[in-house]
Order: structure tokens, then C-alpha cells, then sequence
């Protein structure tokens, strides 16, 4: 379940000359989205109206997901549907974390690539609050 009072809520901005602008996810004023190209969107995802733009903050995911970088994210996949990357919400924070599925319990590790932060095992998917799963990355070098 995520808090809606924190996400972007208008739809994204009508397509003009085969660019869209995704919404991006914030907690202050919103913006007017990222463009992304209507052909690379609908080739790649299968629905690329549950994406929203989502800036990653800290380094707890280096080196995948650098400070600063920028996701796309699937709402469609707010909860846990298999290992990979999402987007959890903490407060008003957006927090990347890798999730991992137990088939046995049914329960998940969240985990950070970056060594130095604590990983937490064994925990009800019930009781997270995932904005979605992170299916792009863009970043500069």
C-alpha cells in the first residue's frame, strides 16, 4: 500500500511530435515529467502508462544505482512478484532496495548492493509499502 498523498497523481502529459513526458514521482511541487520517445516506450514496455521517473537519492544501491541516477518504474508491480529491484517507501522517502522471494515462506530479504548497509531477512511483503519495481536505468558516467 503506498501513501498517494506523495505521488504524482495526474496522468502523463499528452504525446506530442512521439514524445511523452512521464511523470515523476515527488514529494514537493510536481514537475513536468521526463520525455521519453513513444516508440522506444511501447517496444519496450507493455505498459508504459504505470511507469513514473523516480531519482535515486544516497548510495546504499552503488554501483547499480548511483546517486543521482534516474529509474522508471512499474507501479503495475507494487508488490513483490519476483527478485529484483523496487522502490519502497519509507516516510516520504523513496528507498531502492533489492527484494528476494522465499518460495517457501512466502517472505522476502531486502538487501542493498552497497556491503555497508544492513540487509534484513525474512520479512512479510504484507508489511512493506512498495511503490514498484525498477525496470529501467539511466545514469550519466
Amino acid at each position: 500500500m503506498t501513501d498517494q498523498s506523495l505521488v504524482a497523481s495526474a496522468p502523463h502529459k499528452p504525446e506530442t511530435d512521439g514524445v511523452i513526458m512521464i511523470r515523476v514521482w515527488t514529494t514537493s511541487a510536481p514537475s513536468s515529467g521526463l520525455p521519453f520517445r513513444r516508440d522506444w516506450l511501447t517496444t519496450t514496455f507493455v505498459n508504459f502508462e504505470s511507469l513514473i521517473a523516480v531519482t535515486i537519492s544516497g548510495d546504499a544501491m552503488a554501483p547499480r544505482l548511483a546517486n543521482g541516477c534516474v529509474t522508471l518504474v512499474d507501479r503495475s508491480q507494487a508488490s513483490v512478484q519476483g527478485d529484483g529491484i523496487y522502490i519502497l517507501l519509507a516516510g516520504n522517502e523513496a528507498v531502492p532496495r533489492r527484494l528476494s522471494l522465499n518460495p517457501l515462506t512466502g517472505h522476502v530479504s531486502i538487501t542493498a548492493d552497497n556491503r555497508l548497509y544492513q540487509s534484513q531477512p525474512d520479512c512479510d511483503p504484507r508489511s512493506l509499502s512498495i511503490l514498484g519495481r525498477v525496470v529501467w536505468v539511466g545514469q550519466c558516467l
